[in-house]
């Protein structure tokens, strides 16, 4: 279980129940075409999963790490109300 520190959507940190693990993302691009984060181990300085919404912020891809292809959101989620 990971506990989210602030509850900012422009960025924040959790870290699990344990104090093991820490993770953060950060709003990285927000336009009419698309909104960014880029998620990161808090040990690291570079992102290991970025999140890339799509226009109305409809499920875009996810990238799991440099090198590796895209992966559609949808695949694995469902956009729940307003639809």
């Amino acid at each position: 279980m990971l506990e989210d520190k602030t509850g900012l959507l422009t960025g924040s940190e959790f870290t699990d129940l344990e104090g093991r693990m820490r993770l953060s993302y950060r709003l990285s691009a927000h336009n009419a075409a698309h909104t960014a984060y880029m998620i990161y181990y808090a040990a690291e300085s570079s992102p290991v999963i970025a999140l890339d919404f799509f226009r109305n912020n409809t499920l875009g891809n996810i990238t799991l790490s440099l090198g590796h292809p895209p992966i559609p959101m949808q695949k694995y989620l469902e956009k729940v109300g307003n639809k």
